[in-house]
């Protein structure tokens, strides 16, 4: 290197994206020009699926009466809880409407007490379209009247007192965006397995597996994904990414059911849920002066697309996916470090050893920090996990700045719409 060489790595994205320029404008109006025609072959459909909001598990208390009732109610079925050991009672007579389970429960509390309240499952799709089963999720914020009036209409007969659903309170919410990716599902899965994680996330273990290894008496649990899906978990929240096709078509092998019509809804879609557990949801609240824990709340845009944006940045990064041969041209046409440079296509070899983003940054040994190195890589726009030589492509977007068009694009609608509910209701 001579004297004269720039070591910057802002400096070297400059000359870079000259020569790789290869990034969509991000619009409301979706993915624009701005594309290499090369990069286009890898490009996935335009067809977006603005899907938001599939399952919520909201809470409310109830009177001795009340719970009485519903024990009573012919439909109740106990059953006992695999994890906790606890006989629990589920009704499932408005499963159809979208009111998926009704649990009335009692607790004990602080001086012996008894503390009476129910838990909800409710399908947010099928409870607004009034009872219509399909595999997508809950699309629209301003449709949340139809929640309201279903919810109301449904629950009545079984709790007259409690029809009102955002007084109930959310315990649970899963989040989530589906992209239509067609052909490049499987490609985008396995892209995503290799990719990095969120340092307080571990590999979500299935309870299947967890029993198998606990059998054995093994006590590490693994650091694989499941097969087709990509998995994390923590005790705020859960991130699950998986193909929606190979999904549904396994949940039917297992019924002994086949739909073809599920399955062809299902095609070419990639899933991207979080599940936002108790703890998430108070924190999610304490940021908000909002009253309660009402289910309207937490079904908004400005509540759901940070989450879900924040959680496939932690996984994919925000750089483009390029062939190793595509990385190692960029890095040594820029103006870096001789080592430097060594040491950025030595972690890029070894993210393909280990299959790991993760798993390659807490192995790595190289002279320059590595900092240094995922900047560097930034800086030319070259994503860490490089595409495998298998799909035959030199150069694949990122899922992160697609899925924030989706979201841009349905907030706008909404808003255009005027059924952009607000904060005080």
């Amino acid at each position: 290197m001579t004297g004269n060489e720039d070591r910057s790595p802002q400096k070297a994205k400059t000359r870079a994206t000259k020569k790789t320029s290869t990034k969509y404008k991000r619009t409301c109006g979706g993915l624009a020009c701005g594309v290499s025609q090369q990069s286009k072959q890898s490009t996935p459909a335009k067809k977006k699926e603005k899907k938001m909001t599939h399952t919520a598990e909201i809470h409310t208390e109830l009177t001795p009466r009340e719970y009485y009732l519903l024990m009573a109610h012919p439909d109740r079925s106990p059953e006992t809880d695999s994890e906790s050991g606890k006989t629990i009672s589920h009704i499932r007579t408005l499963q159809r409407f979208g009111i998926t389970d009704i649990q009335p429960r009692r607790a004990v509390i602080k001086g012996g007490a008894v503390y009476y309240y129910c838990v909800a499952v409710v399908n947010l799709q099928r409870l607004a379209n009034g009872g219509k089963r399909t595999v997508e999720t809950y699309k629209n914020e301003g449709d949340f009247s139809n929640i309201e009036g279903n919810f109301h209409k449904r629950i009545r007969k079984l709790l007259p007192e409690r029809a009102e659903i955002n007084k109930w309170s959310v315990q649970r919410i899963d989040y989530g965006i589906d992209m239509r990716l067609m052909e490049t599902v499987g490609e985008y899965v396995e892209l995503l397995q290799r990719g990095d994680k969120a340092h307080s996330w571990d590999v979500h273990e299935l309870s299947e597996a967890k029993r198998k290894r606990q059998k054995r008496g093994q006590g590490k649990r693994t650091s694989a994904h499941p097969e087709g899906s990509v998995l994390f978990d923590n005790k705020g929240y859960s991130v699950n990414i998986y193909d929606k096709y190979a999904e549904r078509k396994h949940a039917q092998e297992q019924s002994g059911k086949e739909d073809l019509k599920e399955l062809g809804e299902a095609e070419g879609i990639l899933r991207i849920e979080i599940q936002a557990k108790k703890g998430k949801v108070r924190a999610i609240k304490s940021k908000s002066d909002v009253e309660g824990k009402p289910l309207w709340f937490f079904a908004r845009y400005d509540v759901a697309a940070p989450l879900v944006m924040q959680s496939l940045k932690a996984i994919a990064g925000e750089a483009d996916y390029v062939s190793m041969n595509v990385a190692e041209e960029r890095i040594r046409n820029c103006g870096m470090r001789t080592h430097t440079k060594a040491d950025m296509i030595e972690f890029l070899r070894l993210v393909n050893r280990c299959r790991s983003l993760w798993k390659a940054k807490e192995r790595y040994r190289g002279k320059t920090s590595l900092r240094r190195v995922l900047e560097g890589l930034n800086a030319l726009d070259i994503n860490p996990v490089t595409i495998p030589r298998s799909f035959g492509k030199s150069e694949m977007l990122n899922l992160y700045h697609m899925a924030g068009v989706q979201f841009a694009e349905q907030r706008q609608e909404t808003m255009e719409k005027g059924n952009c509910r607000t904060l005080s209701g």
